[in-house]
């Protein structure tokens, strides 16, 4: 008998399935990394890929070989007997996911699609139908639904000129032409929070690192406002990543670009200031593993004095994670939904910190 997944209820959905829908070779993208070896151990032969190399390393460190995806490919590395996808956490990547996906294979091959109804699996069925093919069979239950069909929808090449929204960013006189992938954190517009960040920092550091960077808006406003300093980049999505790269290609702008679980990949090096507008989400629940991981690392990456500029929706407990595990944190600006904390790197052994956790839809 399978675990049931509580916290993943399209995982058990599919796994309560699985034997009937004749899955022998397939490509797997998007499997939650804690549910990947129940799915492994289901399909022996199945080729898991991912955005995240998050979920790259957690997978391996459970012994399940996984892949990072490259989301301009024309097709997959390996052929596959059929494609199942597990709905993407963010809504605006389901139909580049599918049109991607089905992109990989030829017509013919089998494709599933299964996720939460508060994922938003019931309106996927129209962007199936758009970038696969008709849905021969739907199963539901656990508050899921999975689709069936074959891949008869057919693709062109995708146009890499074409993959990117350009959306040109003003921010205090200052306007840089932003470059998104589809479900990239600030793909189209600036989110409230990230203003509020940008117009709170200060310019005048010299070695900055934007974290977390999206499509890589803050960055480009920061080297275009300061040419003098030096500008990374650090994301954990390989989407995100791409964005970063193409946006300074778009501004003549120069800086290293990291794929990256916070620090895990960046080199040794000493920043004036970390500026940092935090993931808090997987899926729909509310997620604090990214703030603990950087908030653990951060002051091996912070020259003496070095400073850390975070936005946050106000119900998140980050503070106290700053302020113990980092330096001093100050919140310099509050109203009703977002708080701007200014932390400065502490000199000295830190204190674990605790917060309470809770779930927010």
């Amino acid at each position: 008998m399978k675990k049931e997944h509580k916290e993943h209820l399209a995982v058990s959905l599919f796994l309560k399935h699985v034997e009937t829908l004749d899955l022998p070779t397939p490509i797997v993208l998007g499997a939650p990394a804690d549910a990947i070896i129940d799915i492994a151990q289901t399909l022996s032969k199945a080729q898991f890929v991912t955005d995240s190399v998050v979920e790259v390393a957690e997978a391996k460190r459970a012994g399940v070989s996984i892949n990072l995806l490259d989301p301009l490919s024309t097709k997959a590395t390996e052929k596959a007997s059929s494609i199942i996808v597990f709905i993407p956490k963010s809504k605006a990547l389901i139909n580049s996911t599918l049109e991607m996906a089905a992109r990989w294979v030829e017509q013919g091959t089998p494709f599933i699609l299964v996720g939460e109804k508060a994922a938003g699996i019931e309106s996927a069925k129209y962007a199936y139908e758009r970038y696969v093919g008709v849905v021969d069979e739907k199963i539901v239950g656990n508050h899921s639904a999975l689709y069936k069909g074959t891949v008869s929808v057919e693709h062109n090449k995708v146009d890499t000129k074409k993959a990117f929204t350009e959306t040109p960013i003003t921010v205090d006189g200052v306007t840089v032409k932003t470059a998104a992938l589809p479900g990239v954190f600030n793909h189209g517009a600036l989110d409230d929070g990230t203003k509020l960040l940008l117009s709170h920092i200060p310019y005048d550091g010299k070695n900055v690192l934007d974290m977390a960077c999206g499509s890589g808006v803050i960055g480009a406003l920061y080297k275009s406002k300061n040419p003098e300093a030096n500008v990374d980049f650090a994301d954990a999505s390989i989407y995100a990543t791409l964005s970063a790269t193409e946006t300074l290609r778009q501004n003549n702008l120069v800086g290293d670009v990291f794929l990256s679980d916070t620090f895990e990949t960046i080199p040794k090096k000493e920043y004036d200031l970390i500026i940092v507008n935090p993931p808090f989400h997987t899926g729909i629940a509310t997620d604090y593993s990214f703030i603990e991981k950087f908030t653990r690392n951060a002051n091996n990456y912070l020259a003496r004095g070095g400073e850390v500029y975070t936005v946050a929706n106000k119900f998140l407990k980050y503070k106290p994670l700053l302020e113990e595990r980092v330096g001093s944190t100050e919140t310099i600006f509050e109203d009703r939904r977002y708080s701007v904390y200014k932390t400065i790197k502490r000199i000295g052994q830190v204190r674990p910190a605790r917060i309470e956790r809770r779930s927010r839809q």
